[in-house]
């Protein structure tokens, strides 16, 4: 019989016993009182001495504290991750359709009942609460901070649950800088809040699996679960692992098992479902509000992908692969040279993450082979971050476990400052010109070989492993994201990106104002000198289902129908509206203006028209007559 004792300092003691009934009882109670005496004796004599803090400090979580501080830190130096993307010369799409959502919710719900964005409520809902309670400024940072947090904070809690606490500290410090996680927790399209639902999910478990009464944490993991499913249905490609690692935490920990655990799972999930489905019915009579992004899974799936390019010419450009590809280097690693590492802190654990990672890769690579192009794009292959910076931070568990203390904080204070030098870099710089013509190879070199050097275990070079992979991390960062393609006195200066945003916000508020279900249609020249932020206004009200045409004065390839309305967009509304009128005239069509306005926040200034189309009866006149000669 094993007996589960805990003693004074919070840890639980497990002491065999082969006796019976008061027998038992009396041994439990003699070995308890020994244990508790002996540490509260031990503990005392520490806090006297000043080694260890008082009780209430001991509560506080450092890593937390550090957690709650690391947004702040990066915005003193660096914004582009919040607000960098209306004007860029990429011409975001996707992220402006969801912000749209944001501002316009239900009536975007009603107005495109057929498109798959419509399904994605459990990111949609929580943002157009947040816009709705704060102004567009405000709101872009409690939204996108939460979801920093979330992330984070689970990350950390279940590195330090699983592995070290030291592990998830740096662990943690690496994500939270890593261009490519700021830049997907930072915009409106799914995928940081897809990372972030993930890690909740497997936090959740991860409690689950250590809790006497399991029950709670399994409701929990599977509404997070639901979250995270119906936020990207891609992600249920993972639902294998994240089972499997439930599996696994459950037997390592050794607790009791409750019978059915997947039955409060299940509960979870359904009651999220039945929530949003309750909320989607009310707004547009639908309960089943994901049956769109099936429809348009099965039909990617089935059908040929649009998006794939299958002469694999995308992965010379490909930054956003390096740091999945050196973790999973490292995973490999880990694995094959784990013979000699039975010493290693929670060994169990540390070899599962990257069991983990190398299935969730594996996985990716899949999907790639049969025709998605998962790896091809960015938004997709961010997916692999949290597995990456689980399997990474079980690996740091190799070599800081052993530091001491003063070791350990002076190599963290090393990795933050090394991070924070991705922002000093002035970009015409000749170090920031070589890491920019070499985006790729310095990062991937830099991070195989601290990886080689911490799972070779070379003596003396446990602090050179870890800031060798730092430094790969940080030349990665200085080249990719929103910082890199920003140019200060350009219209992607950073300082003018929050008047990009409330500029695109002020259009929305317009298009409710002329039109309530948003059946406008926009016409502006892609090409001009504010083209990417015209793209970034039409994309509120999805793009392409509300473009006539992104080539003005050209009318793009279906004309527009009588009684259409239709926002011209152009910094000289004077000029731009006759090249509209003669347009629609050699189509014999014309031009009704109905109102005219302006957008204008900070550098970006815009006159918006609103015509409707009307037949010409001057050339129908004429054609009929021609016709009766």
């Amino acid at each position: 019989m094993v007996a589960r004792i805990r003693c004074g300092c919070g840890n639980v003691t497990r002491v065999r016993n082969h006796c019976a009934g008061r027998g038992l009882q009396r041994e439990y109670e003699r070995v308890s009182i020994e244990i508790t005496d002996t540490t509260s004796f031990a503990q005392g004599e520490r806090v006297a001495s000043g080694i260890v803090r008082p009780g209430w400090l001991r509560r506080i979580d450092a890593g937390l504290l550090m957690i709650l501080g690391l947004p702040w830190l990066i915005l003193r130096f660096d914004s582009t991750w919040l607000f960098g993307y209306a004007a860029t010369p990429s011409g975001f799409i996707d992220p402006w359709v969801y912000f749209g959502f944001f501002l316009d919710l239900t009536q975007h719900i009603r107005t495109f009942k057929g498109a798959y964005f419509t399904t994605r409520l459990t990111w949609t809902v929580p943002g157009a609460i947040v816009y709705h309670l704060f102004s567009p400024i405000i709101g872009t940072y409690v939204l996108h901070l939460a979801v920093f947090y979330a992330a984070s904070i689970s990350l950390y809690l279940i590195l330090k649950i699983t592995v070290s606490q030291r592990a998830a500290v740096l662990a943690t410090l690496l994500m939270a800088f890593h261009s490519y996680f700021l830049w997907s927790v930072g915009w409106s399209y799914v995928d940081g809040a897809g990372d972030a639902y993930l890690l909740m999910t497997i936090c959740a478990l991860t409690f689950a699996s250590r809790s006497v009464n399991a029950k709670r944490w399994l409701l929990a993991a599977g509404a997070f679960a639901a979250l995270t499913v119906y936020c990207q249905l891609f992600l249920i490609v993972f639902c294998p692992v994240v089972l499997g690692y439930y599996h696994f935490a459950s037997r390592q920990s050794g607790s009791v098992r409750t019978a059915r655990p997947w039955k409060p799972f299940v509960w979870g999930f359904a009651a999220i479902t039945i929530i949003f489905g309750a909320f989607n019915m009310a707004v547009n009579g639908r309960f089943l509000f994901f049956i769109n992004s099936l429809g348009t899974a099965a039909k990617l799936v089935v059908n040929h992908n649009p998006y794939r390019d299958s002469t694999y010419g995308w992965l010379s450009q490909a930054s956003w692969l390096v740091l999945p590809s050196i973790a999973f280097i490292g995973a490999c690693l880990c694995l094959a040279w784990n013979k000699g590492r039975k010493s290693a802190p929670n060994l169990e654990f540390l070899l599962f993450w990257q069991r983990f990672y190398v299935l969730s890769f594996a996985t990716m690579v899949f999907w790639q082979l049969i025709g998605q192009p998962v790896l091809q794009l960015s938004t997709y292959t961010s997916y692999l971050l949290p597995g990456a910076f689980l399997a990474l931070g079980a690996q740091l568990a190799i070599v800081t476990d052993w530091m001491k203390r003063a070791q350990f904080l002076l190599l963290c204070a090393c990795v933050a400052f090394l991070s924070l030098t991705e922002f000093a870099l002035p970009p015409g710089w000749v170090v920031s010109t070589m890491l920019q013509q070499h985006s790729r190879l310095f990062p991937f070199v830099f991070g195989v070989l601290g990886l080689l050097l911490l799972n070779k275990q070379v003596r003396y070079t446990r602090v050179l492993s870890v800031l060798l992979l730092c430094g790969g991390v940080v030349t990665l960062n200085a080249t990719t994201g929103p910082r890199a393609w920003s140019k200060v006195g350009s219209l992607e200066d950073p300082a003018y990106q929050k008047s990009a945003l409330l500029a695109v916000a002020d259009s929305v508020r317009m298009v409710q104002d002329l039109d309530a279900r948003g059946n406008l249609y926009f016409w502006y020249d892609g090409e001009s000198r504010l083209g990417r932020l015209y793209r970034s206004v039409a994309s509120t009200y999805l793009w392409s289902y509300r473009l006539q045409s992104e080539s003005f004065p050209a009318l793009g390839a279906k004309l527009p129908p009588v009684n259409r309305r239709i926002l011209i967009l152009s910094e000289n509304g004077k000029a731009a509206l006759p090249l509209a009128q003669g347009a629609l005239a050699k189509e014999g069509l014309e031009a009704t203006v109905l109102s005219r306005c302006a957008i204008e926040r900070g550098p970006f200034r815009w006159d918006v028209i609103e015509i409707q189309v009307t037949a010409n009866t001057g050339a129908q006149q004429s054609s009929l007559g021609n016709l009766l000669n």
